[in-house]
């Protein structure tokens, strides 16, 4: 090697070196990891369930922050089994991450994530020949499109026959009228509006027509 091959390798391993040396250092602590989240998605008004592992006995405060917040909320405190093992439960209003940190000396985990379904609600009526679908969404999408759909047995299939705006209440009203007689099943979905909720559909209603 001549000896700017050799200044040229000095200065790499220097380089190098000081690399490792100005690293941010990791924060040293004890374990601690949100292991699961249960379920993974529910209905507005599910209980979720949090369950993590850190050292036995330990006092561990579990924290929420909505999907598009940047505050994290302490949901609550618990302390650890002799297993190490803690679990908390929360119902949270539209999707949201979950950590958990230690009290004693701050020690972080993962972040775990709940989403959240609003629910669909209906209900049917007669006005005359036709069929009054009725309900609501919550939590309140006041302005979001709900779909009126019936099943296409002949193709097997659900087809959207008409759609609505919520009012300022979340309440929805479609009225419907067949072209023949028969029985038919209907339900209402509302499809993602927002980054905070998922779809969800409504239960099946069945519709009677005769003349």
């Amino acid at each position: 090697m001549n000896r700017a091959s050799r200044k040229l390798a000095v200065a790499g391993v220097m380089t190098a070196l000081a690399a490792v040396a100005f690293a941010p250092a990791a924060r040293a602590g004890t374990p601690i990891s949100l292991t699961s989240v249960s379920p993974t998605a529910g209905v507005w008004g599910t209980t979720f369930t949090m369950n993590g592992t850190t050292a036995a006995n330990r006092q561990v405060r579990v924290q929420r922050m909505y999907v598009g917040a940047n505050q994290w909320q302490d949901v609550t405190t618990t302390t650890s089994d002799d297993d190490g093992k803690f679990s908390t439960a929360d119902q949270p209003l539209a999707h949201a991450w979950y950590r958990a940190f230690l009290t004693s000396d701050l020690s972080t985990s993962n972040w775990v994530k709940a989403q959240v379904r609003p629910g669909v609600h209906l209900g049917v009526g007669r006005s005359g020949e036709q069929a009054v679908f009725s309900g609501r969404v919550l939590p309140g999408h006041p302005g979001s499109r709900v779909l009126l759909q019936m099943f296409d047995g002949i193709n097997k299939e659900w087809v959207t026959v008409k759609t609505a705006r919520l009012n300022s209440s979340s309440f929805y009203r479609i009225n419907y009228k067949a072209t023949d007689n028969g029985r038919r099943l209907f339900r209402v979905a509302w499809p993602t509006q927002d980054n905070n909720h998922l779809w969800n559909l409504s239960a099946w209603v069945w519709v009677t027509w005769t003349r």
